[in-house]
């Protein structure tokens, strides 16, 4: 069993689907008037059925003496169109077979954007409308730039991004300034404290001279003197120890270098505690320098600032600074609205352009209640559509998915579907089609594209071409059983094999009827009806 008729129709251009219905009969009429006088011209003509078999041809240029004139009431059989205006009009013709017929339910939809496809721009500023790049009707890719903004609220947080590079670069130097400055003072510590050992240990000597000295000798003040002179000696120099052990020398270090009384170096770079305290404000106003250059950062950020100028002013580049903010498209797409004028005044989050996604949209449908079951046991996800503005434009969309929820009060269940669009973005929100779900298959039907059958009042005719005579197109009426969205059946009236005008049938109806004084009755629709 087949699963669905690979064979779709030719894809025409809008200029040329509806421009043919309006060029055709100046065509026609420049070939008919004009071919009586210059035979080289391709001709259109027509003769009564029966007659068409009876003549030969001996080219194109002969073919207008092979016809008799026929009677105004006998313009019912054969079309003559020389092979050069079969290209010029796009007559294409196939044989017609026995085939599985696909039986489809068919609903009405209308074509709508894909609810991702839909990117609305805001304002992600105040500002000032400066330029516009981007207009509805226009193409945009991601990036493309939609509108200019005057922002001077940016240029405080750009101002933040260059004052933190200064403070990195003023500590940079200074800090090792500081840290020498520090050093030297803790060398100076060390110092007085080599000093102090020193003299603590000349006023214990001093002071066992005096009381070793002969009775008599040194008077009892003299020796309290002394006493408290060592003791004060003592005491700063317990001080100035206990201070080293704070500082993060060892005692062992302090015995050292007492007992050395020696100047040694700084010990692993020890900092006087002062000049510490100097460099942690230094690096904690430095680091609340760079919170702010962050936020100031993710704000720019956030309103769409170029990263590059960021960049630049986080290097510290004055001429990056500018109070002007282009918003880029974040997504590709057509642009459908633009509620924005030069110099308006626009606020956060008012609403600017709209861009959707047209490459695939989807079909909403609604289904009958009594269909449900059909269409719930469908034999293809696949299914073709027609949209009611393109001719014969038979195109194929996959089911996303059928909710049997019914309305209450229309009591259809909702259908979905997704279409890729045709190359030039034609399908568009709004747009009519009718969508035919596959629920079942005639075997063995003679079938034909339904851009085959034209309607003339109550008759459905086809134009089927002279096996001997390839520019002579027979009309026949034909009875039609089955259809869908692309092919129809024909239950009478036809024969397996022979070939009929699937593109351009309609062209050989036109000159038919205005051959026979009837152009005026030409139904502008298609083989739909």
């Amino acid at each position: 069993m087949n699963q669905k008729n690979k064979t779709q129709p030719k894809t025409p251009g809008l200029v040329w689907t509806w421009g043919r219905y309006l060029i055709l009969p100046i065509l026609l009429t420049i070939v008919f008037v004009q071919g009586k006088e210059d035979s080289t011209l391709p001709k259109v003509t027509t003769a009564a059925y029966g007659e068409a078999s009876g003549h030969q041809h001996g080219g194109e240029d002969s073919h207008s003496n092979g016809h008799d004139e026929p009677e105004a009431d006998t313009f019912e059989g054969v079309v003559f169109v020389s092979l050069r205006t079969q290209a010029v009009l796009g007559i294409e013709t196939m044989p017609v077979r026995k085939s599985a017929l696909a039986l489809t339910l068919d609903l009405n939809g209308t074509i709508r954007p894909k609810p991702d496809s839909i990117h609305d721009v805001h304002s992600p500023v105040e500002g000032i409308v400066l330029n516009l790049h981007a207009f509805p009707g226009d193409t945009v890719n991601v990036g493309d730039p939609l509108l200019t903004l005057q922002v001077p609220k940016i240029l405080d947080w750009q101002q933040t991004l260059l004052h933190t590079h200064i403070e990195e670069t003023n500590l940079s130097r200074v800090k090792p300034l500081i840290q020498a400055e520090g050093e030297a003072a803790m060398i100076e510590f060390l110092g007085s404290l080599q000093a102090k050992s020193a003299e603590t240990h000349h006023f214990q000597e001093e002071l066992d001279i005096l009381q070793n000295a002969g009775q008599g000798a040194v008077s009892r003040q003299e020796i309290h003197h002394k006493e408290g002179e060592l003791k004060a000696a003592r005491a700063d120099l317990l001080a100035k120890r206990a201070l080293a052990l704070a500082y993060g020398i060892s005692q062992s270090q302090i015995d050292e270098f007492e007992k050395n009384l020696t100047l040694p170096e700084n010990p692993e770079g020890l900092i006087a505690p002062q000049y510490l305290s100097l460099l942690a404000d230094k690096d904690i106003g430095l680091e609340k320098e760079r919170v702010n250059a962050e936020t100031a950062k993710a704000n720019l950020q956030a309103v769409g600032f170029p990263g590059d100028q960021i960049k630049r002013l986080r290097g510290g580049e004055t001429s990056a600074l500018t109070d002007h903010l282009t918003i880029t498209a974040k997504s590709g797409g057509w642009v459908v609205e633009s509620d924005i004028n030069l110099q308006q005044a626009v606020s956060s989050e008012d609403h600017l352009f709209r861009i959707v996604d047209y490459r695939t949209v989807y079909i909403e449908a609604e289904v009958p209640e009594m269909d449900i079951s059909k269409a719930v046991h469908r034999v293809l996800t696949d299914m073709p559509v027609l949209p009611l503005g393109l001719a014969d434009e038979v195109l194929y969309a996959t089911s996303v998915y059928l909710d049997t929820t019914v309305h209450r009060d229309r009591r259809v269940a909702h259908l979905v579907a997704s279409m890729d669009n045709l190359p030039d973005l034609t399908l568009r929100e709004g747009m009519g089609v009718s969508v035919g779900m596959v629920i079942g298959y005639e075997e063995d039907v003679l079938v034909v594209p339904r851009s085959s059958v034209q309607r003339q009042g109550l008759q459905s005719i086809v134009f089927v071409r002279d096996p001997n005579h390839p520019e002579d197109f027979v009309r026949k009426e034909v009875r039609t059983g089955l259809s869908n969205l692309n092919e129809i059946e024909i239950v009478g009236g036809l024969k397996e094999g022979e070939e009929v005008a699937v593109e351009g049938a309609f062209h050989l109806y036109l000159a038919l009827l205005q051959a026979s004084g009837e152009g005026q009755e030409i139904d502008h629709g298609h083989a739909h009806h």
